[in-house]
């Protein structure tokens, strides 16, 4: 989806950003209501050469709320109405543990944005 020149790269939350944030967790892809916006600011994104990553707290997984494929059900449904938007994230990164484990992968901690770098 670049034109080319590559930027850099733009790390997004989902929850609250990418799509509406619900108090008791998105369970299903019925539940998940993605912003229009923000399915087209991607795209504006990927079309001026920025590298798009998601990095999410998900701890409904680890509350056992969903499992880890409801949690996949969910990001490809999610990621299919970004590139019908013309959009791309090149990966998705999250934290499925409870904030009470105290992981470094947890949002605001920058775990996951260290893994994504180096991978990337």
């Amino acid at each position: 989806m670049s034109n080319g020149r590559e930027r850099g790269a733009v790390f997004v939350d989902r929850d609250g950003v990418l799509n509406v944030n619900r108090d008791d967790y998105v369970k299903s892809i019925a539940e998940l209501e993605v912003f229009p916006a923000a399915a087209e600011g991607i795209a504006r994104l990927c079309r001026q050469g920025w590298r798009v990553y998601v990095i999410s707290n998900q701890q409904a997984v680890g509350k056992g709320i969903i499992s880890e494929g409801d949690l996949q059900e969910i990001t490809d449904h999610m990621l299919a109405i970004i590139r019908e938007a013309g959009g791309d994230v090149c990966k998705v990164y999250y934290c499925t543990h409870l904030a009470a484990e105290n992981c470094d992968c947890r949002k605001p901690k920058s775990g996951n944005i260290h893994r994504a770098a180096q991978e990337h």
